[in-house]
């Protein structure tokens, strides 16, 4: 993502094993007003942890955008923030937001 332009097809990957990242791939997931959000550069994310990876989604932008991280990756939420700078400068915001997306 040079520039932090995101490729036409909304996707970027890295190599083996990929962390993913999807633009616009389905409604923001429900989230239980207690539930632990992340403020990450500016933009919330709310991670849900699988056996093989944890998937990080937006919960604060009019388009949903999702960041698949394998459990293999160290530091999970250091990968995800090199995406909030993108993110937060091409999708909207939404008016209300989890309130744990302060700031």
């Amino acid at each position: 993502m040079p520039g932090g332009a995101l490729p036409a097809s909304g996707r970027a990957a890295r190599p083996a094993p990929a962390i993913t990242l999807t633009c616009g791939a389905g409604p923001s997931p429900s989230v239980d007003p207690t539930a632990t959000v992340y403020n990450l550069s500016g933009v919330c994310w709310y991670p849900v942890k699988g056996p093989a990876a944890t998937t990080w989604t937006t919960v604060d932008r009019e388009v949903p955008v999702t960041v698949v991280v394998p459990n293999s990756y160290d530091g999970q939420s250091q990968w995800v923030i090199e995406f909030s700078p993108a993110v937060a400068a091409g999708v909207a915001r939404v008016r209300t937001a989890p309130s744990g997306c302060t700031g």
